[in-house]
C-alpha cells in the first residue's frame, strides 16, 4: 500500500535544546496545527493503492471525486478522466499493471498500462462519502457464448470466446480462444480439406458449418501432404509416416446412428495400419479419423510423452509459445474443438505444450493437432481472428470442415461491450442518457458491430463558483448552443470531455 509519509519536529528535543520562550512555544504549536492541518487536507489529492490479501485484485481509492470517465485509448491502456481534481504526479506497478497519475489544468489523469486487453466489465468501481475504488482483476476469465439451432429447433452446436489472464505453470499469462462444442453429431458430416498454396478456406455448402486447421503437413516436391494417417467414410486418405514413432489420434465412429469418440496412438508401419482400422470398422462406421499429437489425455490419464511420439524439444512449437488448435472430450462427455491465442496475436504468442497439459487438466482425452501459424477457425466461409488483432495474417495447408444441410439460426446469451475513446454511459444493456452520438463496437461471440446511440439529454457538472462547466459530448457545438452561456473564456479538451471556462 502508498502512503504519504509524515514527519513531524520533536517537540521536547526543540524546547529543551533552545529554551523557547511561552511566547514562542505557543508559535510552536500554532504552526504545528497548520503543518497538521494541511498535511491532513491534502489527503483528498492523491492516490491509494492497495493490493488484496487473496492477490485477485489490485484496489486503486481515489478521494472524493466530482465525477469520472474511463476511456480506452488503446488495448493496452485504460485512462480514468477525473475533471476539477488534483492528483499528485506519481507512478506505481504492480502485478500486471503500470499507474501513473498525471495533472492538468483543472484536470487529473489515471493512466493505466496493461500487459493484456481488460474487458470494461471487470473493471469494479464503488463510491461512497470519502472516495471512488476502482479495482482491476489481477487473474480474470470471461466467456461468451453463442447458440446455433436448426430451423425445427435442435441445438446444432455453441461457439465460445473467451479470454482469460491466468497462471499457468507458476507464469502469468493472458490468452484467447474460440471453441466448438457439437451438440448433435446426427446432423454433422466431415470433410477433409488439403489446402497447398495457403488460400483462405473457401468451402460452398448451405447449411450450417465450421472448420479448424487439420494435420501436421511436409513438402513433398511442390506440394504439401499430411505426413499423418486420415480416415474419412470409412476410406483411408494419407497413411502414417512408417519411420515415425506411433502418434496421437482421434476418431469417431458411429454405430447405430450413435457416435463414439476415440483417441489413442495410431500404429505407424502401414501393415499395422490397415489391420488397425480393419479392426475399427468391425467396432463401427469410421466417420472420421485424424493422427496428429501429442496424445495428452486419455480416460483422465495423462499420456502425453513428447520423445515417445519423435516431437523432442525442439520443432513442432512444443517449448515455444504458440496458438494452438486442440481437440478434446469434456468431463461430461461432449466434444469440442478450440483454437487459442495468444493475446498479442503473433504466431509466437500463446503456450506452450506444457502449458497446454496444465490448460486442459479438466478434460477426459485430449489432443493436440497443428499449432504455431495454421491455427484458426472458420464458421461459414468467415475466419474467426483473434478479438484484439484485426488481422492474424495465416492460414492453414488442410483443414477439417464439419458440416450439415440444415437451415439454422443463431441465439447469442450476451454481449460483451469493448469501449474505445469516446464512447461512455453503457453499462450492458443500461444507458445513460448522455448528449451527442455514440458509437460502441459490440461483440457477440460470433462478430463484431458497431451501433450508435443517440440522446437529446445532457449530463454535465457545473461548477458556480469557479465557473466553469464539465460536459462530456460528440457534438460540442450542439452542446454550447444548450448551455447558452454569454461568453466563453476557455475550453479544454480530453478526448470528448470538455472543461468550459466561462465569464
Amino acid at each position: 500500500m502508498h502512503k504519504e509519509s509524515k514527519t513531524y519536529p520533536n517537540k521536547s528535543s526543540n524546547l529543551s535544546n533552545n529554551k523557547l520562550s511561552k511566547t514562542n512555544y505557543i508559535t510552536l504549536l500554532f504552526l504545528l496545527s497548520i503543518i497538521f492541518l494541511s498535511k491532513s487536507q491534502a489527503k483528498s489529492d492523491y492516490l491509494e493503492w492497495q493490493a488484496l490479501y487473496d492477490s485477485e485484485r489490485l484496489y486503486i481509492n481515489i478521494q472524493k471525486p466530482i465525477t469520472y470517465r474511463i476511456f480506452y485509448p488503446s488495448k493496452h491502456e485504460i485512462n480514468i478522466f477525473l475533471p476539477f481534481d488534483k492528483i499528485e504526479n506519481k507512478e506505481f506497478n504492480y502485478s500486471l499493471y503500470s499507474l501513473q497519475a498525471i495533472n492538468w489544468n483543472f484536470y487529473s489523469v489515471l493512466r493505466i498500462n496493461t500487459p493484456y486487453p481488460l474487458p470494461f466489465e471487470l473493471i469494479d468501481v464503488t463510491q461512497d462519502e470519502d472516495k471512488v475504488t476502482i479495482s482491476l482483476p489481477l487473474e480474470y476469465k470471461v466467456r461468451t457464448t453463442t447458440y446455433f439451432y436448426s430451423s425445427d429447433n435442435r441445438l446444432i452446436a455453441k461457439l465460445y470466446y473467451q479470454i482469460s489472464v491466468d497462471d499457468f505453470l507458476q507464469k502469468k499469462k493472458g490468452i484467447s480462444s474460440y471453441g466448438i462444442q457439437i451438440s448433435d453429431f446426427s446432423l454433422f458430416n466431415i470433410n477433409f480439406i488439403c489446402n497447398d498454396k495457403r488460400e483462405e478456406l473457401n468451402f460452398n455448402r448451405t447449411g450450417f458449418w465450421f472448420a479448424i486447421n487439420g494435420t501436421y503437413f511436409a513438402r513433398s516436391g511442390n506440394r504439401y501432404r499430411t505426413v499423418a494417417g486420415v480416415v474419412y467414410d470409412n476410406q483411408i486418405v494419407s497413411y502414417p509416416v512408417e519411420w515415425r514413432p506411433p502418434r496421437g489420434f482421434w476418431a469417431i465412429l458411429k454405430k447405430d446412428q450413435q457416435s463414439s469418440f476415440l483417441f489413442d496412438r495410431l500404429p505407424n508401419l502401414k501393415k499395422e495400419f490397415e489391420n488397425f482400422i480393419s479392426y475399427l470398422r468391425n467396432q463401427g462406421y469410421i466417420h472420421f479419423l485424424v493422427q496428429a499429437g501429442p496424445l495428452i489425455y486419455k480416460d483422465h490419464l495423462l499420456m502425453m510423452d513428447i520423445e515417445a511420439e519423435a516431437f523432442g524439444l525442439k520443432g513442432n512449437n512444443i517449448t515455444d509459445d504458440a496458438p494452438r488448435t486442440v481437440i478434446y472430450v469434456d468431463r461430461e462427455n461432449r466434444l469440442n474443438f478450440e483454437v487459442i491465442y495468444g493475446l498479442q496475436g503473433t504466431r509466437k504468442d500463446g503456450l506452450n505444450i506444457y502449458e497446454l497439459v496444465n490448460y486442459l487438466s479438466e478434460t477426459k482425452d485430449a489432443l493436440n493437432l497443428d499449432g504455431g501459424s495454421s491455427s484458426c477457425i472458420y464458421i461459414s466461409n468467415k475466419k474467426l481472428e483473434p478479438l484484439f488483432e484485426k488481422n492474424f495474417p495465416y492460414n492453414s495447408q488442410n483443414y477439417i470442415v464439419f458440416y450439415t444441410n440444415t437451415d439454422f439460426y443463431v441465439v447469442s446469451e450476451k454481449s460483451m461491450y469493448y469501449y474505445f475513446p469516446g464512447i461512455f454511459g453503457l453499462d450492458h444493456n443500461n444507458i445513460v442518457k448522455i448528449h451527442g452520438a455514440n458509437y460502441v463496437t459490440i461483440f457477440n461471440g460470433y462478430e463484431k458491430y458497431q451501433k450508435v446511440f443517440f440522446s437529446d439529454e445532457m449530463d454535465y457538472y457545473h461548477n458556480t463558483s469557479k465557473k466553469m462547466i464539465f460536459i462530456q459530448t460528440n457534438d460540442l457545438q450542439m452542446s454550447l448552443e444548450k448551455l447558452n452561456l454569454e461568453k466563453i473564456k476557455n475550453i479544454n479538451r480530453y478526448y470528448n470531455c470538455y472543461i468550459i471556462e466561462y465569464e
